[in-house]
């Protein structure tokens, strides 16, 4: 693939000026903010039902703009989390960083279905409330990532909740772009964990292993038509790694090292708030560090809706 934009070296050496950030990044951390998302459009996306994106396209969730069949991307952070989502992955209903505390967000109650409702015991007052996040335990949840069951042929029927691999990325396909983006994969099937161990590979082998940081490596996403274990096709993520940052291109370095700091700084000031939580009681949210809506603007429920627990 021709790299007409210089962003970075094909060869497998290194800028010396990568060297003194060795390794940096590419532990896993956890930290967010609110950030559009790309995804691969597949024959169950809107966007491509309403004829606006092709198949196998990567597009903007926010935009709905089809960005063509590939993008190069910084890893300028990366992290996993936990979350129970909608069935079709397109809104997170509950977050978990450790698998012991759930953070449910009320501000979307009007998404919730009635068994994630009576399960996690959501009430209106909490739904009217200015705090947008309630937290739950996962401790006996029955969304819980450990808890398989099974259906009345003796299917097995995977947990809900599921692990979730974020990928915070700056795009370079057209030259230096300044907006970060998010690349999120939640591991609901054999042929996603097969991408993620990819990608994990890539960054293990090529950025770690040369003790490179996270943000020195220009990958290759893609859409890539698969076929499951039932035959049938349907596009997902695909990933290359397509060589280092350029030394020409330092400012763009400079940036996706400093994108990488803030994160780490935003994460701090959530494990104080935290903290605080314990002593005091309260939720201190930072609506900066969610990507997901303002937590203040908190959707109503329904007068007539009976699902809510007393």
């Amino acid at each position: 693939m021709s790299n007409g934009n210089e962003v970075m070296d094909t060869n497998t050496q290194m800028p010396s000026f990568l060297m003194k950030d060795a390794g940096m990044g590419t532990g896993n951390i956890q930290a967010s903010q609110r950030i559009p998302e790309l995804r691969v459009c597949t024959k169950m996306s809107r966007v491509f039902e309403d004829q606006q994106v092709e198949l196998g396209h990567i597009y903007n969730v926010d935009t709905e703009e089809d960005l063509g069949p590939e993008r190069q991307l910084i890893v300028f952070k990366y992290r996993t989390n936990f979350v129970c989502s909608n069935e079709d992955n397109t809104q997170i209903f509950c977050k978990s960083y450790d698998q012991k505390t759930g953070q449910v967000r009320v501000y979307i109650a009007e998404d919730f279905d009635e068994e994630f409702i009576e399960e996690m015991q959501i009430t209106k007052e909490e739904v009217e409330g200015e705090d947008g996040i309630v937290e739950r335990s996962c401790k006996g949840c029955e969304f819980h990532p450990s808890n398989w069951t099974q259906d009345e042929q003796g299917n097995n029927i995977p947990p809900r909740c599921n692990r979730s691999h974020e990928f915070y990325v700056l795009d370079v396909t057209d030259g230096f772009d300044k907006q970060p983006y998010l690349i999120r994969v939640n591991e609901t099937s054999g042929l996603k964990k097969a991408f993620i161990k990819d990608w994990n590979n890539l960054i293990q082998t090529k950025i770690k292993l040369n003790q490179a940081p996270i943000f020195g490596g220009v990958f290759k996403l893609f859409g890539e038509q698969v076929e499951n274990s039932r035959k049938k096709k349907n596009y997902i993520f695909g990933v290359e790694f397509l060589g280092f940052v350029s030394g020409k291109q330092k400012e763009l370095y400079d940036f996706a090292k400093q994108s990488h700091i803030e994160f780490n700084k935003n994460e701090e000031e959530y494990n104080k708030n935290t903290e605080a939580v314990a002593s005091d009681g309260d939720i201190d949210t930072d609506d900066d560090f969610e990507e997901g809506s303002a937590f203040g603007d908190n959707t109503e429920a329904d007068d007539g809706d009976s699902v809510w627990p007393d």
